[in-house]
């Protein structure tokens, strides 16, 4: 018998369904069947009593519904007594571009309901924030690249449009007047992001579908700082692709021009990620459901 087992079970009793209660604890619902199944043959007793429309606690489920949440209850006033100096603090990563055009608004937004709550921020690329969160240096972060690891979610919670980036030169102007097709503005010199960059690589993603790849690029520098490249574009050095989102005030000041990549638009999801099995305490919870509903 685990927290997580008890986490489970009392979720489901008070959500009235499986489906519901792996929802709220972030996790599968065959884990969450898993986890009953564990406690039902531990204890030797049916908990829950199951229909084709409804669950509901058995009568010796009532009882231990009861139980588990004075655990729980004590597992909480017990972490919060121990672990006084970490309790109201959030360690939080992101990669560039949520870092400075995303997490400013959403933790704003949040410590107007949590004004005792302290974010440590870390900045790093994508795989520089999921090593991070794999090895417990940070509880949480906002790539821009989706995570696979089994052990680890990742949720969308943001969506920019790409574009490419040029200096806003009559050259370029006039190019844009024209309809100057798009390979031929790749031609130009290419400002390229780091490797681990989600950016360079939703770049080099679009380029293979018009038979490009980065080697075959005029590259006249490589940044792994974006407001490196954003400067070196409005001083002429060249084009890049980057997120809609992070140029907008320059296009809206005139400083730069943006092309479309295709007709439709071609779009890169943020997400949140964090560890599946990595204890959580409440506000990490609270803040966790926050950060997804915030743009939806």
């Amino acid at each position: 018998m685990d927290f997580r087992q008890l986490e489970a079970f009392c979720a489901v009793v008070e959500w009235g369904s499986f489906s519901e209660a792996a929802r709220h604890l972030y996790i599968t619902q065959p884990t969450i069947s898993s986890h009953i199944r564990t406690l039902e043959t531990e204890l030797n007793v049916r908990l829950l009593a199951r229909t084709t429309k409804s669950v509901a606690p058995s009568p010796e489920g009532k009882r231990f519904y009861e139980y588990a949440k004075s655990l729980l209850r004590l597992r909480e006033k017990t972490l919060q007594e121990f672990n006084k100096t970490t309790q109201n603090v959030i360690r939080f990563g992101a990669s560039s571009i949520p870092s400075a055009y995303i997490l400013p608004e959403l933790l704003s937004a949040y410590r107007k309901r949590q004004p005792s709550l302290l974010f440590d921020v870390v900045q790093s690329d994508s795989q520089g924030i999921l090593d991070r969160i794999l090895s417990g240096s940070l509880d949480m972060g906002v790539t821009g690249s989706p995570v696979t690891q089994e052990n680890c979610c990742c949720k969308p919670i943001y969506r920019d449009e790409m574009v490419l980036v040029t200096p806003a030169t009559p050259d370029y102007q006039k190019l844009r007047r024209e309809n100057c097709p798009l390979r031929q503005l790749l031609a130009s010199p290419y400002l390229m992001r780091e490797d681990g960059s989600g950016t360079k690589k939703e770049a080099d993603q679009f380029l293979e579908t018009l038979g490009l790849d980065s080697a075959s690029l005029n590259v006249a520098a490589r940044m792994n700082d974006l407001e490196s490249i954003k400067q070196s574009i409005i001083y002429g050095l060249g084009v890049s692709i980057l997120s809609k989102k992070v140029t907008r005030d320059l296009e809206r000041d005139n400083r730069v021009l943006i092309f479309p990549l295709t007709q439709g638009g071609i779009y890169r999801s943020y997400y949140l990620v964090y560890r599946k099995n990595k204890i959580q305490n409440r506000q990490m919870w609270e803040f966790i459901q926050f950060v997804e509903g915030y743009y939806r």
